[in-house]
């Protein structure tokens, strides 16, 4: 199961988003974001809820399984159906 770490570092690569430029649009340094994504930290709640809008995404996809849910091209997360 991929945790928050796992998650951010899909969400951000999935948009081609530099770390630089999410940590400037979140007002946190570039090593911030490096370690929340390398598991040396997590985003507080504001932080999140920033990273969620940003993203266009709901705050409870930190906290679902990733295996359960796919991001389509405009970063909307869904269900996968079971086969």
């Amino acid at each position: 199961m991929q945790d928050i770490s796992d998650k951010l570092v899909k969400l951000r690569k999935h948009k081609k988003i530099t770390q630089e430029k999410l940590a400037s649009s979140l007002h946190v340094s570039r090593k911030t974001i490096s370690n929340w994504e390398n598991k040396r930290g997590i985003p507080d709640l504001d932080s999140l809820n920033l990273i969620c809008n940003i993203f266009n995404i709901p705050l409870n996809y930190f906290s679902e399984k990733v295996e359960d849910c796919y991001i389509d091209n405009n970063s909307t997360i869904g269900k996968k159906k079971l086969q």
